[in-house]
């Protein structure tokens, strides 16, 4: 057998090959695809934990431009990984509270239309369960007394939790005629009217009927309010009519 040149039977084999792969090209395709799905996503894991800038600018110039294949491959995920997806979410916004409220608040910023949207669609399927929608409802105001005393430059706050247990305290009756009270017909006073240098605490708060809140106008209530008129709150019923504190938040 005559003498070969290792290194020029290298090159032809190199040449061979090139050859073969321009005429096979969906077979090398495909041989790829298999070599990719045995081993090739260990090795696209080792390669972004060394290059982690140059890996995300790849993605997101792939994503800019594949915006369609982007969107159906995470929906595939999802649907593959919902519960896992909604455990990490959970996690992380429960340890990032701020940057949560500032990533809600740029969303809603961009996509108005759709955050009304799914504010809707959420109220409605809270109507089918009255105690969490209740929970809604009185958060909804808990939410708006703060803006209001944003507003008006008033001292401290108050959770929908404090507010709950504020309302358990009377027993769910209105804190100047000692009437029975229902989510329909309470309502939110300030001893001390934020007009006339009140604060948000919860201890400045109290349930009240319409008319009692009414006719109070925003004049102050005393410290020693029913008690003085054979009327004290029923301090921790056994059981409240309403009792919502046990009903976790949505």
């Amino acid at each position: 057998m005559p003498y070969k040149d290792p290194e020029r039977a290298r090159l032809n084999s190199i040449e061979r090959n090139r050859r073969w792969k321009k005429r096979h090209p969906d077979r090398v395709r495909e041989s790829k695809r298999q070599q990719y799905k045995r081993n090739g996503a260990a090795q696209k894991r080792k390669w972004v934990a060394k290059n982690r800038e140059k890996a995300r600018t790849t993605f997101r110039v792939w994503a800019a431009r594949n915006v369609a294949k982007r969107k159906a491959s995470a929906e595939r995920y999802k649907q593959r990984h919902g519960q896992e997806l909604t455990k990490r979410r959970f996690e992380w916004r429960k340890n990032n509270p701020e940057r949560d409220k500032e990533t809600c608040a740029h969303w809603r910023s961009q996509h108005r239309k759709e955050a009304v949207e799914r504010e809707r669609h959420r109220v409605r399927a809270l109507r089918n369960d009255p105690a969490k929608y209740l929970r809604h409802r009185l958060q909804m105001n808990v939410h708006r007394d703060a803006y209001y005393a944003r507003k008006r430059a008033a001292k401290g706050s108050h959770t929908l939790n404090q507010w709950l247990f504020r309302i358990a305290f009377y027993g769910w009756r209105c804190a100047y005629c000692d009437v029975p009270l229902t989510p329909k017909t309470l309502q939110k006073d300030h001893r001390i009217p934020v007009s006339r240098g009140g604060s948000e605490w919860a201890s400045n708060l109290v349930p009240a009927c319409k008319h009692c809140n009414v006719s109070k106008g925003n004049r102050k209530m005393p410290v020693s309010h029913g008690v003085s008129n054979g009327l004290p709150p029923r301090r921790f019923p056994d059981r409240a009519p309403y009792d919502l504190r046990r009903t976790p938040l949505t």
